[in-house]
Parts: structure tokens; sequence; C-alpha cells
């Protein structure tokens, strides 16, 4: 995993990668959103930050130049806010909520959204 300073978290069907990251919040079911384990996340947010530990998320110090994922293996999309998916995944709005899946798992009559920067490496 590849974290960086600050960033957005990630999308996950279910629940946090064990020992990998930190759950943030349920957002749509059966949807969580998680951090890397190094960075926490404030609650009460739609699209969640992932900050350093004993720092503040809305610190604008800590706001990259441009929109990253809190880790850079991840995909960045937007749906009126962005959030992450795993490398390779598909990003879906469903009933204005965020979703990530295999191209082949997407469910029917969701719409499809545009990746924004692709993961690196792994």
């Amino acid at each position: 995993m590849s974290p960086v300073n600050a960033g957005f978290a990630i999308r996950r069907n279910g629940s946090c990668l064990r020992d990998v990251e930190v759950f943030c919040d349920k957002t749509a079911d059966p949807f969580v959103a998680c951090c890397p384990n190094s960075l926490i996340c404030p609650l009460g947010q739609t699209n969640y930050d992932c900050c350093p530990l004993g720092s503040d998320c809305a610190d604008p110090r800590l706001t990259p130049s441009k929109p990253l994922c809190a880790n850079a293996t991840w995909d960045l999309f937007d749906n009126e806010g962005y959030f992450c998916c795993e490398k390779g995944l598909k990003a879906y709005n469903s009933n204005g909520t965020n979703g990530c899946s295999k191209a082949e798992e997407v469910p029917e009559g969701v719409q499809l959204l545009s990746l924004l920067t692709t993961g690196v490496g792994e």
C-alpha cells in the first residue's frame, strides 16, 4: 500500500481490509468508507477525507493541490464529491450514492462514473 499525507477514502463492499485500513463509516448499504490505517477519517462526512493522526482534515495546509486518493494505488472518481475504488473496479452512481464493483457485477440501471485518476503500482 502507498499512503499519501492526505486524500480521499476508498469505498469497499462489506468491510475494510483487516489490519490495513480503518473503518470510517457506512455509506450506502453494503458499502463502507475506509482509510489506510496510518490515517484517520473524521465522522459525519459524506465523502470521507483521510488525514494524519492528530491533525485536522479541514486544515487547508493538508489539502492536496489536486484531489488524490489516500492510497496512491486506488482509482479516483467524482459523483458530486470525490471517492476512491480499488484499481480497475468500475464506479457508479445508484440513486445518489457511490459504489464500486467488477465490470461484470455492476448493477443494472446505474450510472457509470468517469475515472479521474488511475492508481499507480499494484
